[in-house]
C-alpha cells in the first residue's frame, strides 16, 4: 500500500521512510522474541448477558509459542497508564475467548520510536 499512502495521509516520502523503518524494526524485534504470527487490525467483540456490547480493534497481535502480545500504536503526548484501561479491556476479551494466559500489552510510540511493554503480572 506504500504507493497510496502519501495521497491518503499527506505524509511526505521522508516520513513514510521513517515509518517503514519503524515497522521493519518492530517486526524484526517480534521475530527475535519468538513471535511467529503477526496480525494487524484484529477485530474483537464481547457480548454481555445484559446485552451490552464491547467492540474494538487491536492494532497488532503477535503470537508465539505459548505467548501473545497486544501492540497499540499511539502518537503524541500520553503515558502508558493513560491507555492501560483500553489495553486491559482488549486483553480481557482475548483471555475470555481463547482461555489462555493473559497476553502482555505494549504501546508503540510512533513519535518517539519506542516500544513500551507491560507484562501481564507486573503492576502498572
Amino acid at each position: 500500500l506504500r504507493p497510496r499512502l502519501a495521497a491518503a495521509t499527506g505524509f511526505n516520502e521522508a516520513t513514510l521512510d521513517m515509518l517503514q523503518g519503524q515497522a521493519n524494526a518492530l517486526k524484526q524485534w517480534l521475530t527475535a522474541e519468538g513471535y511467529t504470527q503477526i496480525e494487524c487490525e484484529v477485530p474483537i467483540q464481547k457480548l454481555e448477558a445484559s446485552g451490552a456490547e464491547f467492540n474494538g480493534i487491536i492494532d497488532l497481535l503477535a503470537t508465539g509459542d505459548g505467548k501473545r502480545l497486544i501492540v497499540d500504536h499511539k502518537s503524541g503526548a500520553g503515558s502508558f497508564a493513560g491507555y492501560f484501561a483500553q489495553l486491559d479491556a482488549y486483553r480481557g476479551v482475548l483471555t475470555d475467548q481463547v482461555r489462555e494466559n493473559k497476553p502482555d500489552v505494549a504501546i508503540h510510540w510512533i513519535d518517539r520510536a519506542e516500544l513500551e511493554i507491560h507484562v501481564h503480572d507486573e503492576p502498572i
